[in-house]
């Protein structure tokens, strides 16, 4: 992939993100595994945007499973609230956010995020590490109302 199909391709996530995020339910709490997948999806970002694939794929083989547990206790969380595909709505949302900040500054959110892989790459393979680190990072993420306010049971 050449470095403008990597930026068309953003740019339509961050198109196809504003269509979306306009539909989207103002959701007001967080969830443990929040952070980690807010740096992976940053990490993501940079990867295809920055060109820092190699560090992307040692970061995610490192944390493999510590990546995996929390994507299935995010999903777990969304769909026992009974808004699965809210899941998939939020996780887009996400990444669009980082597109944007890519888009806005390059030089800053590639400088940002190689010290971020550095750091990655040298923590602990553990959940809180990666926690540590998104907060560190001030690594934000959309809200998580959805998955954290059961809906009542159809009748």
């Amino acid at each position: 992939m050449t470095m403008k199909s990597a930026r068309s391709a953003i740019i339509a996530c961050c198109l196809l993100a504003s269509m979306t995020a306009a539909t989207a339910q103002p959701i007001t709490c967080a969830l443990a595994e929040a952070p980690v997948l807010a740096l992976r999806t940053d990490l993501m970002v940079a990867a295809l945007g920055c060109g820092q694939r190699s560090d992307y794929n040692a970061v995610v083989r490192r944390h493999r499973t510590t990546l995996a547990r929390a994507e299935r206790e995010m999903i777990a969380a969304f769909d026992q609230a009974a808004v699965s595909r809210d899941y998939d709505t939020w996780i887009t949302t996400l990444a669009n956010e980082r597109s944007l900040a890519l888009a806005a500054d390059r030089v800053t959110f590639c400088a940002r995020t190689r010290a971020v892989f550095r750091e990655a790459k040298a923590a602990p393979a553990n959940a809180a590490a990666l926690q540590a680190l998104s907060t560190r990072r001030s690594v934000g993420y959309p809200p998580l109302e959805a998955a954290c306010t059961a809906k009542p049971p159809v009748s």
